[in-house]
């Protein structure tokens, strides 16, 4: 079951505590009134995180979110194979071997989860191929990476839980 946080979430009604005035001279029973005030308001703010840090995924409903950045995972060079793994990121770059084919295999489709490929051709040689398993594109064809030395092509991927759709926008030199 997802946590769905909204304005009127118990996150955001939880108000700070009112401490009690200190007295002149040091006084343990206001060591002690105070101790209980904090110890009280920090369970509340515990069961309420703890409510949060579950395995079930957080919905957020109409936020706004500005000026934020996604995980970036740089692949390196690859080979002949590849998967994507989008847990420490959805931007990922990686460098085609020069001249090699390259199979790319699609995580799990999820509705709603996507992600950005930035794909390089070795920057003095460039002819590397790519294919993707388990993504559909436009027309039924997916798009022949350019070949040129160096230059790039961003492929986006979305899924809506059955399949990947793949759109690329190419050539960036």
């Amino acid at each position: 079951m997802a946590k769905i946080i909204t304005a009127n979430d118990d996150l955001n009604r939880v108000a700070p505590p009112r401490l009690p005035s200190a007295t002149e001279a040091y006084d343990r029973r206001y060591q002690d009134q105070l101790n209980n005030i904090l110890r009280l308001y920090f369970t509340q703010i515990n069961n309420i995180m703890g409510q949060l840090n579950t395995d079930s995924p957080v919905i957020l409903t109409n936020p706004t979110i500005n000026n934020y950045t996604e995980g970036a995972v740089s692949i390196g060079t690859v080979t002949t194979a590849h998967t994507f793994d989008l847990t420490n990121g959805t931007l990922q770059t990686a460098t085609l071997t020069a001249s090699t084919a390259c199979t790319f295999t699609m995580p799990t489709a999820s509705a709603g989860k996507s992600f950005l490929l930035v794909l390089s051709q070795a920057p003095s040689t460039g002819n590397g191929t790519a294919t993707f398993t388990g993504a559909l594109w436009s027309g039924g064809t997916a798009p022949t990476i350019t070949p040129a030395a160096g230059s790039i092509d961003m492929l986006s991927f979305v899924s809506d839980g059955t399949y990947w759709y793949g759109a690329a926008t190419q050539d960036f030199q």
